[in-house]
This record gives structure tokens, C-alpha cells and sequence, in this order.
């Protein structure tokens, strides 16, 4: 059994190496964050056409890193570009597409 002043000498020591951990892993996330903002710098200069199209673009990225867990971030962003244009080909069709009444669709589709 573990006496109470061992506890408290435990709970000290780990306490004291998280605390000395938490410098280095603070300086590895926000290497992580500058390497991501570079990243997507060079996506968007690259892809220019699609910045205001940013919303489409992280979607097919999430959904590609699901799809691909493990794949480094480059690819995925490579990956994701013939698929954003692709969706944003089909909306522009779709919203260009001619709209029809309640009338002219009753006369497509018949009565049901």
C-alpha cells in the first residue's frame, strides 16, 4: 500500500516531468502549424482558381485524409484538386441548368 506522502512525492515528480515536456511539445505543434500555413500558401498559389472555392477544397481534403490515413499532406492536397474542380464543374452545370415551373414539370412527368 502506498503511504500518502509517497503519493505526494509521486504526483510531484510526474508533475514536474510533464511540465518539462511541455516546452518541446509546444515547439513541435507550432512547427506543425507554420509547415501546414506554408503548405497551403503553395497550394493556393498553385491553384489560384480555386481560393474562393476554399470551403470545397478543406471538405475534399478531410475527406481524403480519411480516406487516406498515413498519406502526407502534399498528397492529399495534390489528390484534392481534380476532385474540387470536378464538384465545382457539376454545381456550375447544375446551377446553370434551366428551371423549369410546376407547370412544365407536370407536362415532363405526367400526372402521377
Amino acid at each position: 500500500m502506498i503511504t500518502p506522502e509517497e503519493r505526494a512525492e509521486l504526483t510531484r515528480e510526474i508533475t514536474e516531468h510533464i511540465l518539462l515536456l511541455l516546452p518541446g511539445v509546444i515547439s513541435h505543434l507550432i512547427n506543425n502549424v507554420s509547415t501546414m500555413k506554408g503548405l497551403v500558401n503553395q497550394f493556393y498559389e498553385k491553384n489560384k482558381d480555386l481560393v474562393p472555392h476554399k470551403a470545397v477544397v478543406g471538405t475534399v481534403i478531410e475527406q481524403l485524409e480519411a480516406k487516406y490515413p498515413g498519406k502526407p499532406i502534399s498528397e492529399i492536397m495534390e489528390l484534392a484538386v481534380p476532385q474540387v474542380k470536378q464538384l465545382l464543374s457539376q454545381q456550375n452545370r447544375v446551377s446553370s441548368a434551366p428551371r423549369m415551373g410546376v407547370q412544365q414539370l407536370d407536362k415532363v412527368l405526367g400526372e402521377l
